[in-house]
């Protein structure tokens, strides 16, 4: 019976080992990018984030899948050549075109990847991250450069769920048994078209680009 207990007490503390926690914060710039450049123009970028709750499950030494969840704000100016809808929550209003609009999408992310680390050297490790980011959209809002629309909700405009995939590389500072501080750069890339092609706009795939630093505390 001991010998019992203290296998099954091996067993779990070798589990736990395998199993890593980490915060994330990951300050970021991101942009809209259409597939039809003659019907909408991408007018510049907006700042954003992306923070959370991350998880490592280590199947091997140095490697591990990856997973979480995350808030992620990404967004963009655009602008399109003619007169345009854009439906609000609580009215429809009519742009002109060329009128530079500046939208912002909150999503709830759940990601899931492969995270490959190096041997650590000295108190150092190379890692990189790579994987595959399941959406669900909690608000989205635009304003207007003229000021006719300012933060109106563009849940109509918008839709619910997207993928993105991923990529992470950096360094990973030891300071002591399992707790570390990584830093590194990240980049985002949606796939899947975010926008109603509704009221007046082009039928295009508009998709986001995200690119920032990721610091991350790990437990």
């Amino acid at each position: 019976m001991a010998v019992v207990m203290l296998l099954s007490c091996s067993s779990a503390s070798v589990q736990a080992q395998n199993i890593q926690f980490k915060l994330d914060l990951s300050p970021r710039i991101s942009w809209l990018q259409s597939n039809v450049t003659e019907g909408v123009t991408t007018k510049g970028s907006v700042l954003g984030y992306q923070a959370g709750l991350g998880v490592y499950l280590f199947f091997a030494p140095h490697y591990a899948f990856s997973t979480g969840i995350h808030l992620l704000q990404a967004g963009g100016k655009l602008a399109y050549p003619d007169t345009v809808l854009i439906r609000l929550k609580d009215r429809v209003v009519t742009l002109p075109g060329q009128e530079i609009l500046t939208h912002r999408l909150q999503y709830a992310s759940v990601p899931l990847g492969f995270h490959f680390e190096t041997v650590e050297i000295g108190y150092l490790r190379f890692f990189t991250n790579v994987g595959v980011n399941f959406l669900y959209r909690v608000s989205a809002t635009t304003s207007s450069a003229n000021y006719t629309i300012e933060k109106g909700y563009i849940n109509q405009e918008t839709k619910g769920v997207n993928i993105t995939y991923h990529g992470t590389a950096g360094l990973s500072y030891s300071l002591g048994e399992s707790t570390a501080i990584q830093g590194g750069l990240t980049y985002t890339h949606g796939l899947l078209d975010i926008t109603m092609d509704e009221g007046g706009k082009p039928v295009d795939r508009m998709i986001f680009h995200s690119l920032g630093i990721q610091v991350s505390i790990i437990f």
